[in-house]
């Protein structure tokens, strides 16, 4: 007595959010904003047509560029109502703009929520395997997604195709995985489809008690979500629950309470469904004018639903249409996919480079430090036989330490940067100032021999001597000191560096201010 329901369309579950808003105003934004809040308070008060309408208005007015995402979300909302109420063929039609309108717009989700639903469609055809299909591939597509919604949606489909099929076992596991997230995210409409499916699986596992305990739950959290389908469903599976138990009177009473329910939400099939079990509880009971009147309602419910059949749904150019637009679902995947990694490897890039920046780049100067210099000389010394030349400057500030006694080490800083910037300036545009250390400045000079170095060393020296410190300094001079060397074959970064600090001690023994030039 079972029969194949769906649970409610993406777009009924997410009737409780608020309403989206336009970005580009004007009247018929305005208005579209109205329609859209008129529809959602029809859909609460159970005016399934009203709100049908309000919607249909609300899409006439949403198709400017700047409303897309709008209309997307309109054209599912309007399927949800029009498949509620039965009208499968209007709205596998609004469902199958909504997967090409997603596409256009790269919306991964809103494709995946619109394909789930033409899954029920098919099975509203009867192409129980094809909704299958659909499902199980908005499952896979719905992996690279992280909203929770439709990681439960998808999985309440299938939860409901499983138990058709009688996979009753693999339906209760994907519900376990559902509940999981609804308990994080507290999805009070969703734990009352949970419950349902949950009680449609274990009735027909034969539980029906364990079953009564979950469909009675379901029809509880229904009502306190205002969830009318999840309701009406449930009580119509207790009432034929019951049946099974052998409790005519309290079956009754039950799909009654779920036909007014049904009725009220316009829900067609349920309807259809609910009059069919009765008639079989009244034949049961003797009860033959009562059978006779559910059986005519059947009947009547029968020929409303034939009217707005799915059959297009079977129908070979449609198939052709959505297994076209799975292809460029397939390649807009892709190309998220490559611009994620590109993304990423942007991000990797900059990370390696602010990496190598911390690494090799002192923090207060903005120069270059000693480890970028330890590994620079050694590349260029390694292997190297005297050609071009290579030279060293080594400088130092004289008197750095009284700078930060007299003037404090803010001061003393501030003086780093200065000459710093003035080394800068001195150098050639491939030659690196390096922060040795303290106050101790180094220069590496690729192709001067020593007596050019020794005067780009006095270049230096003077640029510092004659420098405005008045801003830093009041009437204090600065001066620098600096040994010179040229790298000879066989030379490492330490014995270059050693010859060149030698030099400089010698500048400063000598007065300083000076510059001193080291030979082999």
């Amino acid at each position: 007595m079972i029969s194949r329901t769906h649970p409610p369309t993406p777009g009924a579950l997410r009737k409780a959010r608020a309403a989206p808003k336009p970005a580009n105003g004007g009247s018929d934004a305005e208005r579209l904003q109205a329609l859209l809040l008129k529809a959602t308070a029809e859909d609460q008060l159970g005016r399934s047509e009203a709100a049908i309408a309000s919607l249909t208005e609300a899409l006439a007015l949403s198709g400017t560029a700047a409303l897309s995402e709008v209309r997307l979300r309109l054209l599912d909302q309007l399927a949800d109502r029009l498949y509620t109420v039965g009208h499968y063929r209007e709205a596998l039609e609004h469902w199958m703009a909504c997967i090409a309108l997603a596409v256009d717009l790269g919306d991964i989700a809103g494709y995946v929520q619109a394909y789930m639903a033409v899954g029920g469609v098919f099975d509203a055809a009867g192409a129980h395997e094809r909704g299958l299909q659909q499902h199980e591939r908005a499952l896979a597509y719905s992996s690279a997604l992280t909203d929770p919604q439709i990681h439960v949606n998808v999985r309440l489909y299938l939860a409901s195709d499983y138990v058709h099929f009688g996979r009753h076992a693999e339906a209760l596991e994907i519900l376990d995985d559902a509940d999981r997230v609804i308990s994080v995210h507290d999805f009070a409409t969703h734990r009352a489809e949970t419950s349902l499916h949950r009680g449609m699986a274990l009735l027909a596992l034969g539980k029906t008690q364990t079953a009564l305990v979950c469909l009675r739950e379901g029809a509880r959290q229904a009502e306190q979500a205002n969830h009318p389908w999840a309701h009406t469903m449930c009580l119509m599976r207790l009432g034929q629950a019951h049946d099974r138990l052998r409790n005519p009177h309290l079956a009754e009473q039950v799909l009654r309470s779920a036909l007014v329910l049904a009725e009220s939400g316009d829900f067609k099939r349920q309807q259809r469904e609910i009059q069919q079990t009765l008639a079989i509880l009244f034949e049961e009971a003797g009860r033959a004018r009562e059978a006779l009147g559910a059986l005519r309602a059947t009947h009547a419910l029968d020929l409303e639903l034939a009217r707005h059949a799915p059959v297009s749904a079977l129908e070979p150019h449609l198939l052709k249409r959505l297994d076209k637009l799975d292809t460029r679902l397939r390649l807009e995947l892709s190309r998220q996919e490559n611009q994620r990694l590109r993304e990423t490897q942007n991000s990797q890039d900059q990370l390696l480079h602010r990496l190598h920046i911390e690494a090799y780049q002192d923090a207060l100067t903005g120069l270059a430090n000693r480890r970028w210099l330890d590994a620079q000389l050694a590349e260029k010394l390694g292997g190297w036989q005297g050609q071009p030349p290579i030279s060293l400057l080594v400088l130092d500030i004289d008197h750095f330490k009284a700078i930060n006694d007299d003037f404090s080490h803010l001061v003393g800083d501030a003086v780093l940067r200065q000459v710093s910037e003035l080394l800068r300036q001195a150098c050639r545009g491939h030659d690196t100032p390096v922060r040795f250390g303290g106050e101790e400045f180094v220069v590496v000079l690729e192709g001067l021999p020593l007596h050019e170095a020794t005067l780009v060393a006095e270049r230096i020296r003077v640029r510092i001597a004659s420098h405005d410190w008045h801003a830093i300094l009041g009437n204090r001079p600065l001066t620098l000191s600096a040994g010179v060397t040229e790298a000879l074959p066989g030379d490492n970064a330490a014995t270059l560096i050693i010859r060149a600090d030698e030099a400089l001690y010698r500048a400063k023994r000598n007065g300083r201010n000076r510059i001193e030039a080291a030979t082999a």
